[in-house]
């Protein structure tokens, strides 16, 4: 006879999902059951498809932390992947600009990336309503710079 295969219940689903980042593969791996039986689940559950986008809403929010930290230390590869990401409402484009020539050989200066940082943020901040489609929120703001109230000279509200 047959075995018959695994089939986590969706709390052992969504507690995998948790612990695995929203990766699903690596959750099906864990509770040793096929990617596409976690698929039809989430498919099927509204507790299984809301923790794979909440997971998955972490990832993104992580990695656009971690962009925007790479875009301040002046680092050309993400400044560039920044402006071709958000940039183009800007008409931020590969050829067009002189500093994606002088940053193509090292960190940025201080004072473009400053520039670069506050140009991205007034015209593509990354917000929550962009992401999900709801309300707008300040979680999106990242660069103190961007909040209201920041001083002229790239300083938050009360810094040095």
């Amino acid at each position: 006879m047959l075995d018959k295969p695994n089939q986590p219940t969706d709390l052992e689903i969504v507690n995998q999902l948790q612990a695995a980042l929203g990766q699903p593969s690596l959750v099906a791996e864990r509770l040793g059951c096929s990617l596409s039986y976690i698929y039809r689940r989430a498919r099927r559950s509204a507790r299984v498809r809301e923790a794979l986008r909440l997971q998955r809403g972490k990832l993104i929010d992580t990695a656009v932390v971690s962009l925007w930290q790479a875009v301040s230390q002046g680092e050309s590869w993400a400044v560039k992947y920044a402006l071709d990401l958000w940039g183009r409402a800007r008409d931020f484009t590969d050829g067009g600009e002189d500093w994606h020539q002088a940053g193509s050989h090292g960190p940025l200066p201080p004072h473009q990336v400053r520039q670069l940082i506050l140009e991205l943020m007034k015209h593509a901040s990354y917000t929550e309503s962009v992401r999900t489609g709801g309300a707008e929120s300040d979680a999106g703001h990242i660069c103190p710079e961007s909040q209201p109230g920041a001083v002229e000279d790239g300083r938050a509200p009360g810094g040095n």
